[in-house]
């Protein structure tokens, strides 16, 4: 998923070790999606439910998506107004969207017997897929058979589309809302479990974009020297939120493991504990050592982040593109996961620092910069218009 826009205004909030996050669950994704591809399967439960839970690397992700999102905005207690931010936003989002849609429609044709799933691809649904559409109109069929994790966005420009609209909202009442996207996903998930195509829309994960954008909140605070306890032990907390995490995980891959669910299939409870501990370990991660910081926000962690949405695009059209030249067998060995991704990974990162290096961040520049123009004239405007409604100062006879 896409994250900022770039420029960091709130430099000193930044946290590092988010950047090495995003880019380690964007890769994780890839990994999952390998092994399916050769149908590797664990031997034993342990590592099969832990395997299974990686679903939950999608949520994260869009609960980052929440915190990036909010966290100027938490900072600097503005809003830019919602024609600045969606011009922003289309300047990250839509180049290398667009540009991974291309190449599936043009590869799809040869790429689609690999894959084997020849879901639509005609005029339509790629009209549908260049209005972020295919996930309502296509779901579970999305992607053209090749692009299939697509899906994702049309969940993530729905949370953009609404951001705008709430986000000075959610700052006056940042727990009222939060309850709000919880109960709205815990009524959704209870309420439309057996229809899947329904079931996997916004309001499944709009608990993960709520915590996101309320672990903003609390990052923002704690980094202002408030929740004094919290920082004092934020090492402790962020321990116990990683530990939590692991468990909580493989009981979210328990079921799919042993076939009795599917993925995002777990309790509501869960489903709750899950992206709570998440945004936990987020937030105290930056009040943690340095060594422990390290983990994740080390440089290759931190640079891959830079290029994840890329990575996170391009995996798959990759992954069919690799099996279709290569004669690595499909059989399910470990030997055919490590041969696979030992070839994906290094081809998707580097598309994906290609896309942002040479796509992405030309466009997105001149976005922030039409913004920017817009907000000027706009300005100009009101000024101009607010001098002309000014009454006339008197005018002083030269005989006074």
């Amino acid at each position: 998923m896409a994250g900022g826009d770039g420029k960091k205004p709130t430099a000193g909030l930044w946290v590092p070790a988010l950047d090495g996050v995003r880019g380690y669950l964007s890769v994780s994704i890839a990994c999952a999606h390998v092994w399916l591809a050769i149908g590797w399967v664990p031997n034993h439960e342990l590592p099969h439910a832990l395997r299974s839970s990686f679903f939950l690397s999608i949520d994260f992700l869009f609960l980052i998506s929440g915190f990036v999102a909010f966290l100027p905005v938490v900072a600097t207690r503005t809003f830019p107004g919602y024609r600045t931010y969606a011009i922003r936003r289309a300047g990250r989002v839509l180049p290398l969207y667009y540009a991974t849609i291309l190449l599936a429609v043009v590869l799809g044709g040869l790429l689609r017997p690999v894959s084997g799933t020849y879901f639509p691809h005609d005029f339509g649904a790629v009209l549908a897929h260049l209005g972020f559409l295919q996930h309502e109109i296509y779901p579970l069929r999305e992607g053209f058979g090749v692009q299939g994790i697509v899906w994702t966005m049309s969940i993530a420009i729905v949370f953009y589309a609404i951001y705008g609209l709430i986000a000075m909202r959610w700052l006056r009442h940042p727990w009222l809302w939060l309850l709000g996207s919880a109960v709205l996903a815990v009524f959704w998930r209870e309420h439309f479990r057996g229809d899947i195509a329904t079931f996997l829309q916004f309001p499944l994960f709009a608990l993960d974009f709520g915590l996101g954008m309320t672990g903003a909140y609390l990052y923002v605070r704690l980094r202002h020297g408030e929740l004094a306890p919290l920082r004092r032990y934020a090492g402790r907390a962020c321990l116990a939120a990683a530990a939590a995490l692991v468990v909580l995980a493989y009981f979210a891959g328990l079921p799919v493991a042993r076939g009795s669910g599917g993925y995002w299939g777990e309790s509501s409870l869960l489903a709750v504990l899950l992206p709570t501990a998440f945004v936990s370990l987020l937030i105290t991660l930056p009040f943690t050592p340095h060594r422990v910081q390290a983990i994740v926000g080390n440089p290759v962690g931190r640079w891959i982040g830079g290029v994840s949405y890329g990575l996170f695009l391009c995996h798959f059209l990759v992954i069919w593109t690799v099996l279709l030249v290569t004669d690595i067998p499909r059989n399910g060995s470990p030997k055919s996961v490590l041969e696979l991704g030992a070839i994906v990974l290094p081809i998707s990162i580097t598309l994906g620092w290609a896309g942002t290096r040479f796509i992405e961040h030309p466009l997105r520049l001149r976005a922030q910069k039409l913004a920017a123009d817009l907000d000027r004239r706009s300005a100009a405007r009101k000024a101009a218009a607010a001098a002309a409604a000014a009454p006339p100062e008197p005018q002083l006879s030269p005989a006074a």
